[in-house]
């Protein structure tokens, strides 16, 4: 369920400037990073941009994270990093689940906008595994994901640190 912040500002972009540069910054280092660095823009953008952030197109919502996935997207096909992808149980597992999830909740609201609603948050999920599937291809780059993690942990730390003693949320 979208929060009222989302409900209140829906069709409309809500976009710093701060998140302008980032998903503009980010984005290109996706595209020019190597592999097994290119998901640390995600990391990070999920880590620092709040998902409330986002372009409004003919009433679609494209928040940052959705738009990184279409920088993934085009990393990957740009680049051929989806060649040697063979299919998976748990691919289908994923489609499955997320068509089964988009018809269940059209159905329980039995509106449009449900149904826009779940296509953006299935192509969220969709995008994001199948990006991670031709990116992570073995152990050595769950490592450097897992190090992107620490990485973008230390200025997480910190503004917890400063909301902490300021009690103001940076």
């Amino acid at each position: 369920m979208e929060t009222h912040f989302q409900q209140a500002y829906f069709g409309e972009t809500v976009l710093s400037p701060i998140g302008l540069a980032a998903v503009i910054v980010l984005g290109i280092a996706m595209l020019l990073l190597r592999r097994r660095y290119a998901l640390w823009p995600m990391i990070f953008m999920a880590c620092f941009i709040a998902p409330a952030q986002r372009i409004s197109i003919l009433s679609l919502n494209f928040d940052l994270l959705r738009v990184m996935v279409l920088f993934g997207t085009a990393r990957i096909l740009s680049r051929k990093e989806w060649s040697g992808f063979k299919w998976k149980g748990l691919d289908f597992a994923v489609i499955a689940w997320a068509i089964a999830a988009t018809v269940g909740y059209t159905l329980l609201y039995g509106t449009a906008d449900a149904l826009k609603n779940k296509l953006g948050t299935s192509y969220d999920a969709i995008g994001m595994y199948f990006m991670f599937r031709c990116l992570v291809r073995g152990f050595a780059d769950v490592e450097m994901g897992v190090v992107g993690i620490v990485v973008a942990s230390v200025p997480v730390a910190v503004a917890f640190l400063v909301e902490h003693a300021t009690r103001h949320n940076l």
